[in-house]
């Protein structure tokens, strides 16, 4: 496992598509393109074969605005690693974001702060030259 603090790091929000940008999507004022914020950051990786073919990867990343302390952007990312045979192998993640400044519409139509999940599936075949 590693882990890093950093103190004073930065976080920079880029929305360059002119109709979000002008709605003032993900947190920046409206018309803006870039979003720059100062804080501090911790940051993480753990990593383990949990079986002979089998292997987890996990990250994580705390960032907070010190203009907005504590609010803090959680993102989590958690994947496993399947090695089938010498031709054949899949990953399975996940990653869960969560950023306090960013407003999002739910399915029943109401907006507000929420957690963002996103599951990957792949299979990829291995041919070796």
């Amino acid at each position: 496992m590693t882990a890093t603090l950093a103190p004073f790091t930065g976080c920079f929000t880029f929305v360059l598509n002119d109709s979000l940008s002008n709605a003032g999507a993900f947190g920046i004022n409206p018309g803006d393109q870039i979003r720059p914020e100062a804080g501090i950051s911790l940051a993480g990786t753990y990593k383990k074969d949990v079986l002979e073919n089998v292997s987890f990867l996990g990250n994580f990343n705390l960032f907070s605005n010190y203009e907005k302390f504590p609010n803090t952007v959680v993102n989590l990312e958690a994947s496993f690693k399947l090695k089938v045979n010498n031709y054949l192998s899949t990953n399975i993640s996940s990653q869960l974001i969560y950023d306090d400044d960013i407003t999002l519409t739910r399915n029943d139509g109401t907006k507000g702060r929420d957690i963002q999940i996103k599951n990957v599936i792949n299979v990829g075949v291995t041919l070796g030259f």
